[in-house]
């Protein structure tokens, strides 16, 4: 039987926070992102959900030099979860980034927003992949309407 465990988030970040423990370097730090429903009444409601990150040592180097509170970030990485050592009960969840998984550091909002350039988003950064797969779809036509129209906007 096979199975997977892989989470793909674009967020903002939150809540660094650097820690070394027996000699390995542990970045820890928060992405926030946004979702919403339409209730039965019509009405529109923002969630907004906050998901615990963390990255070990070469990773964490490069998180420790380019991560910034406030940027937006793309990540790639897997479900973990954690027991306390002191109370068994309390149990949490966080995104782990291995080494052979990708972080794409995407920049402030205005750059997210106003200037989704694909000369600037790095070539290994699922958000590339992502603009490049619906700029293939969106060359398809059916009939007079182009097919983007008929697609959702999930990148995955």
């Amino acid at each position: 039987m096979y199975s997977l465990n892989k989470v793909y988030l674009i967020g903002k970040v939150s809540n660094i926070k650097e820690n070394v423990y027996n000699g390995h370097l542990n970045i820890r730090f928060t992405v926030i992102t946004e979702r919403s429903y339409k209730k039965s009444t019509g009405e529109t409601v923002k969630m907004t959900d906050f998901h615990n990150i963390s990255v070990w040592d070469s990773k964490a180097e490069v998180c420790k030099k380019y991560l910034k509170n406030a940027d937006y970030v793309s990540i790639v990485g897997e479900l973990t979860y954690n027991k306390d050592k002191t109370d068994p009960k309390k149990i949490w969840t966080e995104v782990r980034i291995p080494d052979d998984e990708e972080i794409g550091f995407l920049g402030s909002k205005k750059f997210v927003e106003d200037e989704m350039d694909q000369e600037k988003i790095p070539v290994n950064n699922p958000i590339k992949k992502y603009i490049k797969k619906k700029e293939e779809k969106s060359k398809k036509t059916l009939g007079t309407i182009p097919l983007k129209y008929y697609e959702d906007d999930i990148p995955f």
